[in-house]
């Protein structure tokens, strides 16, 4: 088929049968359209509609209060998750580096020893254990590799290791240990 030039002023083209079929079914389909096309409130309200039933039919509720819809087929966030989303911190609100380490470490022993609190078990297990490493790296590099400038190297390295990955653990746990006595605090646990 090769395109007619002009098909508007075309006599031929524009009175055949064929365009004119398909100019009513354009137009009809453009019309079904118009009237299907339900408004945006009316969407809005059938949506609220259907939240509401499912509400009360105690399928859908919302969690913590924060007003955030939670499907009940879902399962439950894991330890730690929180559906909302964390408030920015005030840079006015934080504490010098020095000052805030010092606060972990002093909250480090209550991590341990708080019975309303459950260690993760990376921390029961890790802390130690890295506790133990640092022990070992002082007393046996030294024994194990009797090359001066060698052995005190890989001893430093291996104990900078350690310490990360000691720092990291802590850190998380004292962070989750915070986060729970907050919680006990806001809702009259002491």
């Amino acid at each position: 088929m090769e395109p007619i030039e002009n098909a508007e002023e075309s006599p031929t083209h524009k009175d055949s049968p064929r365009t004119t079929a398909l100019e009513d079914r354009v137009r009809e389909l453009e019309a079904s359209l118009a009237a299907a096309k339900p408004a945006e409130d009316a969407v809005a309200d059938r949506v609220m509609q259907k939240l509401l039933a499912s509400r009360q039919a105690g399928t859908l509720h919302l969690a913590s209060g924060e007003g955030v819809l939670m499907d009940a087929r879902v399962p439950a966030p894991p330890q730690g998750a929180t559906p909302r989303v964390p408030e920015a911190i005030d840079p006015s609100q934080r504490r010098w580096l020095l000052l805030e380490l010092w606060a972990d470490v002093r909250l480090l022993p209550r991590v341990y020893f708080d019975p309303r609190y459950r260690l993760s078990r990376t921390a029961q297990f890790a802390g130690p254990v890295f506790i133990l490493g640092f022990l070992a790296c002082y007393f046996l590099f030294p024994v194990l590799i009797p090359i001066p400038v060698l052995g005190a190297l890989l001893e430093r390295f291996v104990e900078i290791v350690l310490g990360i990955m000691f720092y990291k653990v802590m850190t998380r746990e004292v962070g989750r240990y915070r986060e729970v006595l907050d919680y006990l605090e806001k809702y009259g646990y002491r």
